[in-house]
């Protein structure tokens, strides 16, 4: 049976939303960045990730299903707002990754939660996110009324 999948974005003609992903601190276990929204200069929250690991396009990137676990790549991603089948929910989906696919912004803490999605949270620890559902709840409410407006949104990865 087929899974029907729906997103919210429509092409519209207004500006996209733009999210900004700036990156402050790598560790062996974990890459935690700041997400702002469009040029403003006050954080929305923080994103856990997986370890980001600076690799040539070339190497692996293109076999889908490999460095799951990884940090997304720098570059500019569209967010859709699908059905989950594993979450039972609509959840925001970052979509053409090269080499990758089924990457979400989910509640998590810390990374062992994580299978290169992202996480956003209120503050920061060592290795890990505090506050995700709130964060997550703030996110979300800043960013589906506009896609249901039919306002694309995009999620730019600096590293």
């Amino acid at each position: 049976m087929a899974i029907q999948t729906t997103t919210l974005n429509q092409q519209g003609g207004n500006n996209p939303l733009e999210l900004i992903l700036k990156p402050f601190r790598f560790t062996a276990n974990s890459s935690i960045s700041e997400l702002f929204i469009g040029n403003s200069n006050v954080r929305q929250c923080y994103i856990l990730e997986r370890p980001y690991r600076c690799r040539n396009l070339r190497d692996d990137r293109s076999t889908p299903g490999v460095n799951e676990s990884e940090a997304i790549l720098p570059g500019r991603y569209e967010l859709t707002l699908p059905w989950s089948p594993a979450f039972k929910q609509l959840m925001l989906l970052v979509v053409n990754v090269p080499g990758r696919d089924g990457i979400r912004i989910h509640i998590a803490n810390k990374p062992s939660e994580l299978l290169g999605c992202l996480a956003p949270g209120t503050g920061v620890g060592v290795d890990s996110v505090t506050g995700s559902t709130d964060a997550l709840a703030n996110l979300l409410g800043r960013i589906v009324p506009e896609m249901l407006k039919g306002r694309s949104v995009f999620l730019n990865v600096i590293r």
